[in-house]
């Protein structure tokens, strides 16, 4: 207990129990002071005897903190307590004994004691990490640690971009421990620590090294483009595009060519147009870009399969292996290359696609199996569209597969599934065929034959509405002729079950396998029919702006292009027409004034004012005007051309500029009255004569020449 003049607080084995407040003053006698009983003066002797024992009985003469009364407990509680001090380093062993007063004794087992206040040490630190390791290398990074009491380790290093620390690893004492990164950048600083402790608690780190990595341009590879020119005007639907690569210790290099109408999309999933390996030092790169691989952000893309075996997606040429052709839709439909008989997965050519590379089937056994995904199920139950490039070759064979699936007896005991296909006549004629089977009449489409020249790439289409129950078939942007149509009746009879399966170059048709023979690239399907326009654009570049860019890499280093672009335009064509009052004639239009009557002061003046104009039509490109004199009026004088700039003018929207509004004089050689004009573009004239005095009066006639060229052209 404590009192403090004014509060009583009790405390338990050193933890305060209660708190009273005592108003009254506590009784100060001189009566007797008992021990273990109450001394009672009334009575003359003690009362309420304690039955049990007291020990370190204490009065003090003022109120004990809570952490005085606490520490008092503890002392007696741990009496048997002693802290040992200025021990050296080593294992100590103790052991507690006891006996009571019987002579009874016992004792703790033994217990060890190390005495450990020296940190871990380490040497050794040993790296291959150089200035000159090319980004993506491993990289190793060893230390030697030394405890006695060897504890943990963590390694922690600044990867170019921030500081990452491994977990932390047990080591034994004198070991030499490693850790491997990859580097990731190609310049900038590389630094790394190691942290480390014992099981002491001891801790220490090493010292904090690092490396400054740098590039010997030397050796780097680099892509150059060379042509079209950058911001290039092109009139054709083709362009070659050419690019130089150098390696500065004449490595062989890997070199891709991407090509987009979006900046964004110079990628592999959608930008793909050429790739080559082992390309010596020096070469030029030609690529002869006509349209562009289908991009994954189609609208209804329900499979893609670009088919260049890249294997930052996982694809690969292993046979029977599952995922080796990967599906750019998102859809996960990837596909397997044959099956476990050697000999059934088609050759991956590296340069021979459409675009980049592109498998080759060998019109006997070779296929690409992708299952019965629910995405590629019954998908004529609706609208749908099929396209895919195919090469084939002078070999004639009766079937060539493009994809499908077919069960000879299926869900209704009678075909089912759907083929893209094409048949050879005797004459070697091909045509292209899709069928779709259904309960009462199945769809059979059949184009002219003809249509697919051999030994070039085609691009070929079907487009299936399930409405009608019709096809439409495509070949190179164009719709065909057919020899063949039957739309389907009935229902369509389904292709979800086991045995319909997917593949790219092959049919399990009732008459036989059905393999194809040539290479294909670029397959797509979408879960909607596409309209003439869109099936055009695939084919070809179709006005606009694209960009393009290289990349290149030696194995060590790798370097890109700048990005360039150029624009599609079409064949550029333009002309001029002319007021009903003015007569042309030849392609440069030679223009006769109307005749004019000169009065006797020699000069037309205002009333003499007669109003013209030109009409500009331009197609796929803008025009330069000029005007020049000629005739029999032409003096020293010249004859002046009035009113441009002060009449009204009718521009179209691309017009650039016209010439300032002050007169022009006409001479014999061209002045720009228009510069960069667009289609519908009008200029108005108005001309009047000026001559010398004395020039006879009288009727005279004189013309002048209006020349359109290209912008930028010369007249």
């Amino acid at each position: 207990f404590t009192f403090n003049g004014s509060t009583v607080v009790s405390y338990y084995n050193g933890i305060k129990q209660s708190t009273s407040l005592w108003s009254n003053s506590i009784y100060k006698g001189t009566g007797r002071v008992t021990m273990g009983a109450r001394w009672d003066s009334s009575v003359g002797s003690s009362l309420y005897h304690l039955n049990g024992t007291i020990d370190e009985v204490m009065i003090f003469s003022r109120a004990l903190s809570p952490e005085e009364i606490n520490a008092s407990y503890n002392a007696g509680a741990y009496r048997l307590f002693n802290n040992f001090t200025g021990l050296a380093e080593g294992n100590y062993n103790y052991t507690a004994h006891v006996i009571d007063a019987l002579g009874y004794t016992n004792q703790t087992e033994q217990r060890t004691v190390t005495i450990d206040t020296t940190p871990p040490t380490w040497e050794n630190n040993k790296t291959n990490l150089t200035a000159s390791t090319p980004q993506g290398n491993l990289v190793y990074f060893n230390i030697t640690l030394n405890d006695t009491n060897p504890g943990t380790y963590i390694f922690s290093w600044y990867n170019g971009t921030a500081w990452e620390n491994n977990s932390a690893t047990s080591y034994t004492n004198g070991q030499e421990v490693q850790v491997t990164k990859t580097i990731t950048a190609d310049t900038g600083d590389i630094n790394w620590t190691w942290y480390f402790n014992d099981s002491a608690g001891n801790s220490n780190q090493s010292d904090v090294w690092g490396v400054t990595l740098t590039i010997d341009n030397a050796y780097v590879p680099e892509i150059n483009l060379t042509a079209p020119q950058n911001a290039s005007i092109i009139s054709s639907e083709s362009v070659l595009l050419n690019a130089t690569v150098t390696d500065g210790d004449n490595d062989n290099m890997t070199v891709y060519l991407f090509a987009n109408n979006n900046s964004n999309g110079l990628n592999f999933s959608e930008g793909l147009v050429y790739m080559q390996y082992n390309v010596p030092n020096g070469t030029d790169i030609n690529y002869n870009l006509t349209a562009l691989p289908v991009k994954p952000s189609e609208d209804s893309l329900v499979g893609l399969w670009h088919l260049d075996n890249l294997s930052e997606f996982g694809e690969c040429t292993v046979r029977n292996q599952a995922d080796c052709v990967y599906d750019f839709s998102g859809n996960g439909n990837n596909g397997t290359l044959g099956n476990a008989t050697s000999g059934t997965d088609p050759t991956f050519n590296l340069t021979g696609g459409k675009f980049a590379g592109a498998f080759e089937f060998d019109g006997v056994d070779d296929y690409v199996g992708l299952g019965r995904p629910s995405s590629l199920n019954d998908l004529p139950t609706a609208n749908f569209t099929i396209s895919a490039w195919v090469y084939v070759d002078s070999s004639i064979s009766s079937w060539d597969s493009i994809f499908g699936c077919y069960q000879a007896s299926g869900a209704f005991g009678v075909p089912d599934g759907w083929n893209f296909r094409m048949t050879t006549n005797s004459s070697g004629d091909r045509s292209l065929v899709f069928d779709a089977y259904h309960t009462t009449t199945s769809a059979f489409f059949y184009s002219s034959y003809g249509v697919i020249n051999d030994n070039q790439w085609h691009h070929v289409v079907a487009v299936w509405d399930a409405s009608s129950k019709n096809a439409t078939l495509y070949v190179d942007g164009s719709e065909t002729s057919y020899s063949s149509r039957t739309p389907g009746e009935g229902t369509y009879n389904t292709d979800s079950g086991v045995g319909n399966d997917k593949e790219i170059g092959r049919i399990p048709h009732a008459g036989g396998v059905q393999f194809f023979d040539g290479a294909i690239d670029d397959v797509a399907i979408y879960n909607r029919a596409l309209n003439a326009t869109e099936i055009l654009d695939h084919y070809r570049l179709k006005n606009g702006k694209y960009f393009w860019k290289g990349n290149v890499s030696d194995g060590t280093y790798t370097n890109q292009s700048d990005v360039w672009e150029f624009n599609i335009t079409g064949t550029p064509s333009w002309a001029v027409l002319l007021s009903p009052n003015l007569s042309f004639g030849a392609w440069w239009n030679v223009t006769t004034l109307p005749v004019i009557d000169l009065d006797a002061i020699g000069n037309n003046d205002s009333n003499g004012k007669t109003t013209y104009w030109v009409n500009i039509s331009a197609t796929n490109t803008l025009v330069d005007v000029y005007l020049k004199a000629s005739g029999n009026l032409i003096t020293a004088g010249g004859i002046d051309v009035l009113g441009l700039g002060n009449e009204s003018y009718a521009y179209s929207s691309i017009n650039n500029t016209l010439v300032n509004a002050t007169n022009v004089t006409m001479t014999t050689s061209y002045s720009s009255i228009g510069k960069s004009l667009g289609d519908g573009s009008v200029i108005y004239l108005k001309f009047f004569l000026d001559v010398p005095g004395g020039q006879p009066a009288g009727w005279y006639n004189n013309t002048f020449d209006i020349r359109t060229v290209q912008e930028g052209g010369s007249p």
